[in-house]
């Protein structure tokens, strides 16, 4: 098989994989936001309160205590990420990511999930490693893409360990290591991330560095 027929059949088993599970998390609501009322975050909102601002883009996004307007989201979001939110920078990247309220703009997703990954944000670290990893809003960057999961998975978020180990297993912007590979998805399986269950006992019936073949481990996972 030639060089480029390789990688292309590389790439395709890297998005089957990746796509297993959703990748990109979805934005959360402010912690506690829960109890206060919308009238007291509308009262906020207006005082240019950015974390109001947020807490109601999402209350627009997910119709939580008001009418669903995804166009109002977008636009609160906007405002708040505009305000320095992080969070909001967030929820506005993931909205151009999807088109929603707005246009779906790649390279504007991506530009934002990366300046708020490199200000520590995990799910928009996830989000970046995701996007670069197909290719979406810039070239594929594999090795880029499986820096941005390391340093979400160092956060411990489940995502971004079922990401990582996928690369880890295929040798994906990286060296091959299956034993990290398998300790990242038993991180993500833990966490309840369902399409890590095959992943390993693939691994466990194949054995790897460090522990022995294990045939009857596919039977037990399905």
């Amino acid at each position: 098989m030639r060089r480029s027929s390789r990688a292309a059949a590389l790439a395709f088993l890297l998005l089957a994989a990746l796509g297993a599970a959703a990748q990109v998390p979805a934005p959360v609501p402010p912690a506690g936001i829960e109890s206060v009322s919308i009238d007291l975050l509308l009262e906020r909102a207006r005082k240019r309160d950015a974390e109001a601002e947020y807490a109601l883009a999402l209350a627009a996004y997910q119709g939580l205590g008001v009418p669903a307007n995804a166009s109002q989201a977008f636009r609160l979001a906007q405002r708040a990420a505009g305000r320095g939110h992080l969070d909001a920078q967030y929820a506005l990247a993931f909205f151009q990511h999807y088109g929603i309220g707005t246009a779906t703009d790649a390279p504007a997703a991506l530009a934002g999930y990366l300046d708020a990954a490199a200000r520590g944000h995990a799910r928009a670290q996830v989000a970046a490693g995701w996007m670069l990893s197909r290719g979406e809003g810039a070239p594929r960057d594999e090795t880029a893409a499986r820096a941005w999961f390391e340093k979400a998975a160092a956060q411990n978020l489940h995502e971004a360990h079922y990401n990582l180990a996928v690369l880890l297993e295929q040798g994906v912007g990286g060296a091959k290591d299956l034993p990290a590979a398998f300790a990242e998805y038993t991180r993500a399986a833990d966490a309840g991330v369902v399409d890590a269950a095959l992943p390993l006992a693939r691994l466990l019936e194949k054995g790897f560095p460090g522990r022995a073949p294990d045939v009857a481990a596919r039977c037990r996972a399905t």
